[in-house]
């Protein structure tokens, strides 16, 4: 930003403590070297196209494992080119993450994650809710995260 005087390079390569996904960085005070961030942690969450195949059914499936620990599997049918959320709630209706938010072509996919929340903090075991939801239609399913 204008004004701040003089940027400085981190190196968070090598065996530095300090995760290398940098989620935010708000330099506090350049002319003490004070520096305040918050991160991300190296996440499993991944989402991978199954099959390009166009499927006749709007689905999600019961994640797998379940009852899971440390990761668990969601596969889910986009029928149309249509945009979709996938996102994991606590039972209290909590947003806990958003696993999938976008629009997606016509095919089968499957999500895995590794029990963070949307700020890379690991979550408490219990029962939480999974909705997908695609248009006009909305699935919801439990699954059980056991520490």
């Amino acid at each position: 930003p204008a004004g701040c005087g003089l940027l400085t390079k981190l190196d968070l390569s090598g065996t530095n403590p300090i995760p290398t996904e940098i989620h935010s960085m708000v330099m506090a005070d350049f002319e003490g070297a004070a520096l305040a961030f918050t991160y991300v942690a190296a996440s499993t969450l991944s989402i991978v196209q199954m099959d390009s195949n166009i499927p006749t059914e709007f689905s999600v499936s019961q994640n797998y494992p379940n009852p899971f620990n440390p990761v668990t599997s969601i596969d889910f049918n986009v029928i149309e080119m249509n945009k979709i959320s996938l996102v994991v709630y606590d039972l209290s209706g909590k947003e806990i993450i958003t696993l999938v938010s976008g629009t997606y072509m016509p095919g089968s996919y499957r999500v895995n994650w590794d029990a963070v929340n949307n700020i890379g903090e690991s979550i408490a075991s219990g029962m939480y809710v999974y909705r997908y939801i695609s248009g006009d239609k909305a699935i919801s399913r439990k699954m059980l995260y056991l520490k």
